[in-house]
Order: C-alpha cells, then sequence, then structure tokens
C-alpha cells in the first residue's frame, strides 16, 4: 500500500521551492522533511496497491496540494526544527 499524495507533494515542494519567493528558504533535510510531513498530514491519506491504476476514486486537486506546501513552508520559515 502506498500513499498516492506522496509523490504528489514531492513534486509539488520541488516546483515551489524554485520560485524566486522561496529561494531563501532553508532546504537542509530536516526542514525540507518538515515541510514534507506537514503537508501530508494536512490531506486526507489516498492509499492504494501499489501495482493498481486508481481510476475511481476522486483525488486531491493539485491547487489544493499547492496550497497546503506554501502554508508548511511558510511555518516552517517561522519556526525551523534547528538552530
Amino acid at each position: 500500500m502506498i500513499n498516492a499524495n506522496e509523490a504528489r507533494v514531492r513534486e509539488m515542494m520541488e516546483k515551489i521551492m524554485e520560485l524566486a519567493e522561496y529561494s531563501e528558504i532553508c532546504t537542509c533535510g530536516i526542514c525540507l522533511e518538515d515541510i514534507y510531513g506537514i503537508t501530508l498530514n494536512s490531506l486526507p491519506p489516498h492509499y492504494k496497491h501499489s501495482l493498481t491504476v486508481d481510476l475511481h476514486r476522486e483525488r486531491i486537486q493539485d491547487k489544493e496540494i499547492e496550497i497546503k506546501v506554501v502554508k508548511a513552508i511558510e511555518r516552517v520559515r517561522k519556526k525551523p526544527n534547528h538552530p
């Protein structure tokens, strides 16, 4: 079983982190994992078998994932888990 949102969140994080307005964001492993985890925890899980195609379940819209990633980035920017 996999959470189909994981790959989508990683892709959206990469896309957003490339934007100039987020160029100063810390990209250490701790901050990236915090952004990733916060985003996934704010989305409903979308578990499926790893070898099946998921045609029938309604997917979360990319815009919703983008909003959640940006909120997670802002949260980590304000209070990173490292000095």
